[in-house]
């Protein structure tokens, strides 16, 4: 995703994108990386470095574009603690401006105990106990709490469990799929896959960003508003 960022970034004059001012985009992604995390971060409880690289991945999951391309810009030039905290706050501004979506109303207790069952049971993760030795992995502790859980799932089904859960092909109307091209949550290849296992019909959306629907994106919100009232699918291969 960040890739595709950068390469939509260089595509792009600087007054809408701002890095790209004569330097490759990623490069100075790079470059802001290496220079937090040589940083000390006190009492945070987080190197700086981390904490950039989840506020660029909280951006690009919404879909920031020049807006995220600015404030990298500012970050670039004077890459320090105080200027992250204003980089992480900028994110939050435009994440809370650019989602116009909202999660169904579940419980907090719910929402990480579904996440786990999904995730464990979509990916191909170890059913043994793990145990990480390495120093290093410690700042990464939250990062790989959905991959350490799935360790013990389901709870006593150990190297009985399969790889990947089948899906079964119910019958009734053809489901429709949506995947987006550089989404760091959900990646196309896995919408393409469950639009395969489902036998399903895939709409894809070309751009950044977790979730289409509900972005006022009216190539998106007309074929799923066919779709939920007269069954009508996009057309095959469909991208917009």
């Amino acid at each position: 995703t960040v890739q595709g960022f950068s390469t939509a970034c260089k595509s792009l004059p600087v007054t809408t994108c701002a890095l790209n001012d004569g330097t490759d985009p990623l490069d100075r992604i790079i470059h802001i990386d290496d220079a937090l995390a040589k940083i000390p971060d006190g009492d945070s409880g987080a190197t700086l470095r981390l904490r950039f690289e989840r506020s660029l991945l909280d951006a690009l999951q919404v879909g920031a574009g020049p807006i995220l391309a600015a404030a990298l810009a500012g970050l670039a030039r004077t890459p320090d603690a105080g200027t992250l905290q204003l980089f992480e706050r900028a994110v939050a501004q435009f994440r809370a401006a650019l989602t116009t979506f909202s999660p169904p109303a579940l419980s907090a207790a719910s929402v990480p105990t579904a996440l786990f069952a999904v995730g464990c049971d979509d990916a191909k993760l170890p059913s043994a106990p793990i145990v990480l030795n390495a120093p290093h992995f410690q700042e990464y502790a939250t990062l790989l709490g959905d991959v350490l859980a799935c360790s013990g799932w389901p709870p006593g089904a150990g190297s009985k469990r399969p790889a990947v859960m089948p899906l079964p092909r119910m019958g009734g109307p053809t489901t429709m799929v949506i995947g987006t091209t550089f989404d760091n949550d959900t990646p196309l290849s896995w919408a393409q896959r469950l639009t395969d296992q489902l036998g399903g019909r895939l709409l894809t959306r070309n751009g950044l960003g977790h979730v289409s629907s509900g972005r006022k994106l009216p190539c998106i919100d007309n074929a799923v508003t066919a779709y939920l009232l007269d069954l009508t699918l996009p057309p095959i291969d469909a991208a917009c």
